[in-house]
């Protein structure tokens, strides 16, 4: 056995002992300030917050290889209180060149795994109609006008910081992952009763923990504050973009918690069951059984919640499921009455805090997945019709559909968003980047749009992506001036250089410039505005094409 391994787990178990914060941090090598705060946190939550009063650190001699950067310990732990602990942690350890020492890098719960059935992630292309036959797009009137297409473009990216102002995000992003195809087929695959049992809620889990596993560290952020909580939070079918079947993925806590969350609504589980909350940065659930059980979970364990259940320290902020939520910090809150009184019992059973408003808001978006039925995201995007919702309008952005009244967010988010290293000289580079691509979106629904950097992240873009990310590169890297324009023949991007240069008509469904745009109008926007002709009758929208592009399309809106 390593003698250097034996002393990091001798040093490891003193600063259990002792829960001494300095001896901890000794054992770190850790250089991003988020990973470093998640395993203070876990320190300080089981070895600070209670004293310990024996602790064992087995070393796993049988894992050990030589020049392994991981080590396998079982921690058995017993608190002065009578509470107990027990983990199975995998550590990812490398030497200390000054010291020599082998130091930790990070920390995870091993994995064995669960054997549950094997299921199929990916879904297929619906071969449905065409996108602007969608009655949606007709549907969707004014719910949004309230907002401006900038504050809109948080729903697209739904990083921490726009999360932290927009409370409403965090139900947007569980209810566009509940939309998901990818949650309904693994589901139907499931065969499972429908119903909130302790079965069906550990072999889901065990199904989420056969497929992802936590990584606090991204590839698409520094150690910057400023990139943490800009960095963007990726919807389901980006995670499983381009991934092979069976291969774990790396994940944040919070896609974990919200994926682990729709998939036990599309098994029986009411909004009535499931809490979701944050604590620093990292996502946790309460659930309630069908006898009346909850259970705690966090991304790497099941805890049936009573006296001797250790819970995480700090603030509870808030507390939210895909319909409804609860500000503390605010002091604000969309839930009914009744949600409410089920939220305060099981909060007065947990270590949740107790919600008792001044003024009771009585209506909330209520939705309920049903594996009988294909049209469960057909039913949220009309619910708009009949709704008050707060949450509402931004699941239509997050969901990055077309059945919206600005989809001009989506051009001024993609020219705002994180484009690497890119940097164009002209446009032939622009067109030669976008040529090297493939040629299908990462979503299965031909009416949402992909966004410049989810182009770049997964190289890769239907016709209507690439006439967006043509449009936003034109105008991040030379300011020009343009507009994209679905037709119902054909997907164009419009654009020039400067004030007194001809218009270029690129149909990029064909892959070539062209004299004239083919095929009535559907859809015409650019990072400012937006026109649908199945839509708007709004005259303000009118006035803005035929004033700024009305020379291109003038045959096509005379009759408007």
């Amino acid at each position: 056995m390593n003698s250097k391994f034996t002393d990091l787990v001798s040093r490891l178990k003193s600063s259990m002992l002792s829960g001494n914060k300095e001896e901890w941090l000794n054992l770190l090598m850790v250089d991003d300030d988020i990973a470093k705060q998640s395993m203070n946190k876990w320190f300080e939550d089981y070895f600070m917050v209670y004293k310990v009063k024996r602790c064992q650190v087995t070393l796993d001699e049988s894992y050990i290889v030589d020049n392994s950067c991981e080590i396998r310990c079982l921690v058995k732990v017993q608190y002065q209180e009578g509470k107990k602990y027990l983990a199975d942690l995998l550590l990812y350890v490398k030497e200390d060149i000054e010291s020599k020492k082998i130091n930790i890098v990070s920390i995870e719960r091993f994995y064995q795994p669960a054997q549950r059935k094997n299921v199929n992630w990916q879904t297929v292309l619906k071969q449905d109609e065409p996108w602007w036959k969608c009655i949606h797009i007709k549907e969707e009137l004014s719910d949004d006008d309230e907002l401006q297409h900038i504050q809109l473009a948080r729903a697209i990216t739904r990083n921490i910081r726009f999360r932290e102002a927009h409370i409403q995000l965090e139900c947007a992003s569980i209810m566009t992952t509940m939309m998901s195809q990818v949650i309904s087929n693994i589901c139907r695959q499931l065969e499972l009763p429908n119903e909130n049992s302790e079965h069906n809620l550990k072999y889901i889990y065990d199904i989420l923990m056969d497929r992802f596993h936590l990584q606090i560290t991204r590839p698409d952020r520094d150690n910057t504050w400023a990139s943490k909580y800009l960095a963007p939070w990726y919807g389901i079918e980006e995670i499983l973009s381009g991934k092979e079947e069976g291969k774990r993925i790396a994940v944040s806590c919070n896609f974990f918690m919200s994926t682990l969350y729709v998939l036990l609504r599309w098994s029986g589980f009411k909004t009535s069951h499931l809490v979701q909350f944050r604590i620093v940065n990292q996502d946790y659930l309460i659930v309630k059984t069908i006898d009346n059980r909850l259970y705690f979970i966090s991304h790497d364990n099941i805890t049936l919640c009573s006296q001797s259940t250790i819970y995480p320290s700090g603030m509870i902020n808030r507390v939210f499921g895909a319909e409804w939520y609860i500000d503390f910090k605010g002091n604000a809150a969309e839930i009914s009455p009744d949600l409410l009184g089920e939220y305060n019992l099981i909060a007065q059973n947990t270590f949740l805090p107790v919600y008792n408003p001044i003024v009771m808001e009585g209506e909330i978006m209520a939705v309920t997945p049903d594996l009988d039925s294909d049209d469960f995201r057909d039913t949220v995007l009309k619910s708009g019709n009949y709704t008050k919702s707060s949450i509402y309008p931004w699941i239509r952005y997050a969901n990055q559909t077309l059945c919206v009244s600005k989809p001009e967010a989506y051009i001024y988010w993609s020219i705002q968003s994180n484009w690497g290293n890119l940097n164009f000289r002209n446009e032939e580079e622009i067109y030669q980047y976008v040529d090297q691509m493939e040629t299908e979106s990462i979503f299965p629904e031909n009416d949402r749009l992909m966004t410049a950097d989810q182009c770049i992240r997964h190289q890769t873009s239907g016709t209507k992506d690439r006439a967006a990310f043509l449009l936003a590169a034109f105008k991040k890297f030379f300011s020009a001036k343009g507009i994209v324009v679905f037709t119902k023949k054909y997907d164009y991007v419009v654009y020039k250089f400067d004030q007194n240069n001809k218009w270029i008509l690129y149909n990029v469904s064909l892959h070539k410039k062209s004299k004239l745009i083919e095929g009535e109008i559907v859809l015409a926007f650019d990072d400012t505005n937006s026109y649908c002709i199945l839509q708007n009758k709004n005259y303000e929208k009118i006035e803005w094409l035929q004033h700024n592009f009305g020379h291109i399309v003038e045959w096509q809106i005379v009759n408007i």
